[in-house]
């Protein structure tokens, strides 16, 4: 054991007259860590030190009002935060000495955790996040370092630090110092950038790297350098769990995938809702059956917007080069002892940093690029009109022009999904209600569970013998046939593969298991559960159950039956697996056919009475003019020409009509009373059909005095949504 007396003078100034100083421990991360016992209360404390440039720049006062905020946490499955205190230079905070390791240590060391450890780790950890979220407390840094193992059960430590610091912390800009708070491996996009829209989504995507984690030993992202791991977490989607690892469970892969989605609408919405598909996977025995409806990720890489508006922001407040900060040195944490787990690094996010994020992502949308001799000629006229404002200007449209460009390749604005390829709308059913082909072929079977129970068993059977009658009986309108085999296993049917397998070898087209469970009190839970294995996937499996007593079983098999052919009719009217949703169908057919480029008119600003409103909206459609010019779809009518007009009239017809144009942009400045602006930008496409018109994208709100911070992110949407809108059905052919 260490002796007080071996601690240096400083720490021993802090903490002698409140803590006996024990040991150091290894792994803090960014931050030191000592085991100490509190004399008043005789306890086993863990005391985190924050570093001294970093404690240094907090506001003392505000850090420990929140961390008083992060302390009225009390959960089972979080470790609570007992003070937070400064003597002289040091900053710190202390909480309960916890015996057991941490998931870092277990990871480390080779544990494999089967999927049914990770799935209660998981649990525990969303329950706790859960409780946090409803009461106002973000984490924004869950990682195996940060969740400890106790007595078999995980709980959550440094819940609300994070927060505390980047509270604590001189507000530059639209960042808090330029910096994002957090470990860089297990940032969400919006995250790493330091967005302030930021909320507690990004604490569901941190779930999905700790569960990729856990369940493969390795992080979805792993890279030579921070700057390298920003990029493959804005640019990149994980190697599906399936294939890292056959053994999980279809739906919780897919659940995990969802967590990870690039942009946060696309993730689990609340912990609440993230706990609630935990629990749904989990059945009494600890196996699990598949989830009543498949979880979809949506193609949508929103980190892009995050990397524009951190390239932007950080090109109008730091004009002066700095040079890339070695992040990753701060970060590599040692193997943590019991109780020890990591304060959140500071990731200095450099000008350097966010042109490397952005080259990545040009490189994988090069090949998409137009070539420099197909710009069209009216594009020329406009880009030539660009060049009258001052060089300083030129330069700026045209490099954030390039960015959004590369933008808006990469991503499909989130305010402007296209309809989905899979079925999933009312057209769709339509569709199949008036098309549902020939009778369907049903194999039913019983299915026993252990331990053998001949009474059971017997009842089973004189409910499979009324479901075979239930569905050939007249009210099922003549849908459904029977097979029978006494091969086929039902146990295995909740798997797509193994149900599709016994249909081919049977020749059914519907699978129906029944399986009852006893109870204590002279009863039984009777389970059904059917499997379409040619219906859409997220209709394909279905169930339900019954409890009744063991003397009505017999009595109410006719029940058990028509719920069971209630099923089956739900199912028979769904989509079909490979068919394509009629909305979808349509935008198909415009993409065949595009059509030649259409004329667009941009329209800058609307005269304001505050001159630099004006100014700065009308740059921002320069550099949409500007990235407009190398479209292969849009040609800009010429600036020139376009001002002209509007000093005639602003009636989008008008407009339209006397340049000869088909499309058009517009934008528009809200000043707050805060002394901040919000942009929005308009597209429409008359053309169009007409839930796909127009659009309008809005920027966050930026202060006033850098009315441009959020140009790149907004452009890119913009660019984003005139494609959809051109990739639209047309007037005539309404959707």
């Amino acid at each position: 054991m260490t002796t007080p007396g071996s601690f240096d003078s400083d720490l021993v100034a802090a903490f002698g007259a409140t803590y006996d100083l024990h040991r150091e421990l290894v792994g803090g991360g960014m931050s030191r860590v000592f085991v100490a016992t509190e004399r008043a209360l005789n306890r086993a404390v863990v005391i985190k030190v924050l570093p001294a440039e970093l404690a240094a720049g907090v506001n003392r006062e505000r850090f420990r009002r929140e961390i008083q905020v992060a302390a009225q946490l009390q959960h089972p499955h979080i470790v609570p935060l007992h003070a937070a205190g400064a003597h002289g230079d040091i900053l710190y905070y202390t909480m309960p000495f916890i015996e057991g390791e941490s998931l870092k240590h277990a990871l480390q060391s080779g544990e494999r955790l089967s999927s049914r450890d990770a799935l209660r780790i998981l649990h525990d950890v969303v329950d706790a996040l859960a409780y946090a979220h409803e009461r106002g407390v973000i984490h924004r840094d869950i990682k195996p370092a940060n969740v400890l193992r106790s007595g078999g059960h995980a709980v959550v430590t440094d819940f609300g630090v994070a927060k505390a610091i980047s509270a604590a912390l001189p507000a530059v800009g639209m960042t808090t110092s330029g910096m994002a708070i957090g470990t860089p491996a297990y940032m969400a996009p919006e995250q790493l950038a330091g967005d302030a829209t930021a909320d507690h989504r990004m604490d569901i995507y941190a779930v999905g790297l700790l569960a990729y984690e856990l369940l493969t030993g390795e992080m979805p992202f792993v890279e030579s350098s921070p700057q390298a791991t920003m990029a493959a977490q804005l640019t990149r989607d994980p190697v599906p769990l399936a294939r890292r690892r056959a053994d999980v469970p279809e739906s919780l892969s897919a659940l995990v995938t969802k967590c990870l989605a690039k942009d946060p609408a696309d993730r689990p919405q609340s912990a609440r809702e993230l706990a609630a598909a935990l629990d749904d996977m989990a059945v009494s025995s600890g196996d699990y059956t598949p989830h009543a409806r498949s979880l979809r990720t949506w193609p949508i890489l929103a980190g892009s917007a995050i990397v524009a508006l951190l390239a932007v922001g950080t090109f109008l407040t730091r004009r002066a080069d700095v040079r890339p900060t070695a992040a990753g040195a701060a970060t590599q944490a040692r193997l943590p002892a019991a109780g020890a787990a990591s304060t959140p690094a500071l990731l200095p996010l450099t000008h350097a940093d966010s042109l490397a994020i952005a080259e990545a992502l040009k490189k994988r949308s090069r090949a998409q690029a137009p070539a420099s001799n197909e710009t069209p000629s009216v594009g020329r006229k406009a880009d030539a009109a660009t060049a009258t404002r001052t060089p300083g200007v030129v330069s700026f449209v045209d490099s954030v022009a390039r960015v959004a460009q590369v933008l808006a390749a990469e991503r499909t604005s989130d305010e402007f999904k296209l309809p989905a390829p899979n079925p999933l709308s009312r057209e769709a059913f339509a569709e199949r209600a008036a098309n549902l082909g020939t009778a369907r072929s049903v194999l039913v079977a019983y299915q026993a569970l252990p331990p053998a129970r001949p009474d059971i068993d017997s009842l089973g059977r004189v409910v499979i013998r009324r479901l075979r009658a239930e569905f050939t009986a007249p009210a099922a309108l003549g849908r459904y046939s029977t097979v029978e085999s006494e091969t086929s296993r039902p146990e295995t049917w909740g798997d797509q593969r193994m149900a599709d397998s016994a249909a081919r070898a049977t020749g059914a087209e519907v699978l129906v298991s029944l399986m009852a469970t006893s109870r204590r009190d002279s009863s039984a839970t009777w389970i059904i559960m059917a499997r379409d294995v040619t219906a859409n996937e997220t209709y394909a499996f279905r169930s339900t159950q019954f409890r009744l007593s063991w003397d009505s079983v017999e009595a109410n098999a006719g029940v058990l039956a028509v719920a069971a052919r209630k099923l089956l009719d739900q199912m028979d009217r769904a989509p079909r697996r490979g068919a394509t949703d009629p909305a979808h169908r349509a935008f198909e057919e415009r993409a065949a056919n595009l059509g030649p480029p259409r004329h667009i008119v941009v329209a800058n600003h609307a005269p304001d009475q505050n001159p630099a409103v004006q100014e700065a909206g009308s740059v921002i459609m320069d550099v949409l003019r500007r990235a407009l010019v190398s479209s292969k779809r849009f040609v800009p009518v010429s600036r020139d020409s376009t001002l002209a007009m509007l000093e005639k009239t602003r009636d989008l017809k008008m407009v339209l009509a006397a340049l000869k144009a088909d499309a058009a942009a517009s934008i528009r400045g809200v000043v707050s009373p805060a002394d901040s602006i919000t942009w929005t930008v308009t597209v429409a496409d008359p053309g169009a059909a007409r839930p796909y018109e127009q659009r309008s994208v809005t920027s966050p709100r930026v202060p006033l005095s850098t009315p441009l911070a959020s140009v790149a992110r907004l452009v890119s949407q913009s660019l984003a949504a005139l494609d959809q809108l051109d990739h639209a059905p047309r007037a005539m052919t309404r959707p």
